[in-house]
């Protein structure tokens, strides 16, 4: 009974706090497991995915720029991501090797629309390379500094033989591994 009280008082608080506007939150998302996985509270999780997918696809075009995270400058591999998850209020790391290991891991049969993909490859920095997957057999990404921004077919390329795992971010709140 105490429990019941002392939680229904905290989240009154919370409530108030954040109805005065002096705790900024977005109430969409809330930060899941260690691997900082982020679990969607609305009805459909995929929307929140397809808009960043969405925001991504509006860059493709651009220029890609050795540490680029804005579309004034460019981007590179990881840029991208990192850019296109922060318009949606979504934090994900700013570097590839740490892209590679935030979320849940997912294999090729699995990939939804929103997913980071992880190639091995000896042309980037700790030979690892992210794009977005797009669905469709398609993903998204800044493949180096000879391109842009682009779309690209993921299986039966070259990219497809480099793929190591996908990484999930937004899942369904009460989504089990």
């Amino acid at each position: 009974m105490q429990r019941t009280y002392r939680n229904t008082l905290l989240l009154l608080s919370l409530c108030l706090l954040l109805s005065t506007g002096c705790i900024p939150i977005n109430l969409n998302f809330a930060v899941g497991r260690q691997d900082n996985t982020i679990f969607e509270t609305g009805a459909n999780y995929s929307n929140v995915s397809g808009k960043v997918v969405r925001t991504a696809a509006t860059q493709v075009g651009r220029p890609y720029r050795l540490g680029g995270t804005s579309p004034n400058t460019g981007f590179d591999c990881s840029g991208l991501i990192y850019w296109a998850y922060k318009q949606h209020g979504i934090n994900v790391p700013r570097i590839t090797k740490s892209q590679a290991r935030i979320g849940t891991q997912i294999g090729r049969n699995n990939l939804r629309p929103g997913d980071i993909l992880v190639f091995r490859t000896s042309r980037s920095p700790n030979g690892l390379h992210t794009g977005l997957y797009a669905g469709g057999n398609k993903f998204i990404h800044a493949p180096n500094s000879r391109t842009r921004v682009k779309v690209e077919t993921f299986n039966g390329s070259w990219w497809g033989k480099q793929f190591v795992y996908g990484r999930r971010i937004v899942v369904p709140r009460f989504a089990g591994r």
